[in-house]
């Protein structure tokens, strides 16, 4: 395989790092439409930022030679917070939880979950409607309240008196803390600390998000130890697996503190930016509330609609444009060959869906909101062309549950509400880990029977 490669040193990096830093997203695309799709940014001597954006390279880096590459590595700053978790751990101790906690993603489970999810969602849709005619709902943080609640009750515990806004703040302070931006700073501070002699403070308002953090968790555990029968499905894995001496009790704390992190923030980023562009394309809107109100007059539940192609292909095309995490980052642990080109080892590697999903050459209209993208058949072959959940031995594990998730109350909010955004001017994104919108995301929602 010829690869060809585009080198850029430290003075003509220098340019990017405004851009990168106050606002990665659009920067990355003018970089690789400038210099291709693959870019080694050459930060020093021995330091290597590698900008990955080929489904080629990056199957060759999340699949044929996945164990030279490290996650763990590239995502360090996360490390205190999450601990040996799922999303942190690497080798034996990953595989050992994966196997562990897999049972409850499969689809008998999920099935499993429907109750609860139809219950809270319901709930949602009621608070909705019952509020004043023309009053605005941030739509983005009780996306993250509903899909919070469902985590906690279906995995965890479903009798915990919890305060999900409590929770998702703490979050929020953690994954600003670990974002790109941030970690570039941090890494700058480090170096600056070192050559001057000084030692930098850790931030107050982090220590004491991830300590209320540990505490929720060990309420959780409390409560489900006190009221077996609340015990949630993950949580009880856990659990049993630490009672028969399987797993230690910080392993524990760990794996519920992953869950927490990695099992509803994604999907309620990608339920609001899903909303948002069927707000913004009243066409489509339109069309799949028409086509659920068709299928239910035949007879078909909420949960077959839900499976249809066209609920599908609106949700994949919005992740398309919009993909929760915007990139994956990996650090190389031995020099590796892609094709005819030589990675160095500790070379630091960025792999970004947000460009990859509107490379111009990959997409038919790789900037337009494009449901027909995702028609059955298109995609036959082309696994690392669309990357909202990553891909190889590390892609998400959650992606089943997320998917039922998300087709499922999808069907029901269009089944039943009409979703109106407050201005047609385009929100500005803020790419921490998972992409929000800078400002609140606020629509006007109201009852299709009004």
């Amino acid at each position: 395989m010829t690869v060809k490669i585009t080198t850029i040193n430290l003075l003509r990096f220098l340019k990017w790092i405004p851009g990168l830093l106050k606002n990665p997203l659009p920067t990355i695309i003018k970089i690789t439409n400038k210099y291709g799709d693959l870019v080694q940014f050459n930060l020093t001597k021995s330091q290597k930022l590698i900008l990955v954006n080929h489904p080629n390279y990056i199957k060759h880096i999340l699949k044929d030679n996945q164990e030279n590459y490290s996650r763990r590595k590239a995502i360090k700053p996360l490390e205190p917070f999450l601990g040996d978790g799922l999303f942190m751990s690497e080798g034996k101790l990953w595989e050992q939880m994966h196997q562990l906690v897999k049972p409850s993603f499969h689809d008998e489970q999920i099935k499993n979950y429907y109750s609860c999810i139809k219950t809270e969602t319901t709930q949602f849709i009621n608070s909705w409607k019952s509020k004043p005619k023309g009053s605005l709902v941030d739509v983005e943080l009780e996306i993250n309240i509903l899909m919070l609640k469902i985590l906690i009750k279906t995995q965890l515990s479903n009798s915990t008196e919890i305060d999900f806004i409590e929770i998702i703040k703490c979050l929020r302070i953690l994954l600003s803390t670990a974002s790109f931006a941030n970690q570039k700073i941090d890494y700058a501070k480090t170096k600056l600390s070192k050559f001057i002699g000084v030692k930098f403070k850790e931030d107050k308002k982090t220590i004491q998000a991830l300590n209320r953090l540990n505490e929720i968790i060990l309420s959780i555990r409390n409560n489900a130890k006190e009221k077996p029968e609340s015990i949630g499905f993950v949580l009880q894995i856990l659990e049993q697996a630490k009672e028969k001496n399987i797993i230690t009790d910080q392993q524990v704390r760990d794996e519920m503190m992953n869950f927490i992190f990695a099992g509803f923030d994604t999907t309620a980023s990608a339920l609001t930016w899903t909303l948002y562009c069927i707000a913004k394309h009243k066409n489509y809107q339109e069309s799949i509330q028409e086509e659920v109100k068709l299928h239910a007059s035949t007879g078909l539940s909420l949960d077959e609609i839900a499976q249809t192609d066209s609920v599908k292909m609106i949700i994949q095309e919005s992740m398309r444009l919009f993909p929760p995490v915007w990139s994956f980052h990996r650090v190389s642990i031995n020099e590796d060959k892609l094709g005819d080109f030589i990675i160095p080892a500790n070379s630091y590697i960025m792999i970004c869906p947000y460009a990859l999903h509107r490379h111009t050459e990959l997409w038919e209209k790789p900037n337009e909101f494009y449901p027909e993208h995702f028609k059955p058949g298109n995609f036959q072959g082309k696994a690392f062309t669309y990357i909202p959940f990553g891909q190889g031995k590390r892609m998400c594990i959650g992606k089943p549950l997320a998917m039922a998730e998300l087709q499922l109350i999808f069907t029901m909010f269009m089944s039943e509400l009409n979703f109106e955004l407050e201005t047609n001017k385009e929100p500005i994104i803020v790419p921490g880990i998972i992409i929000k919108s800078k400002k609140p995301l606020l629509m006007n929602i109201t009852s299709l029977t009004n």
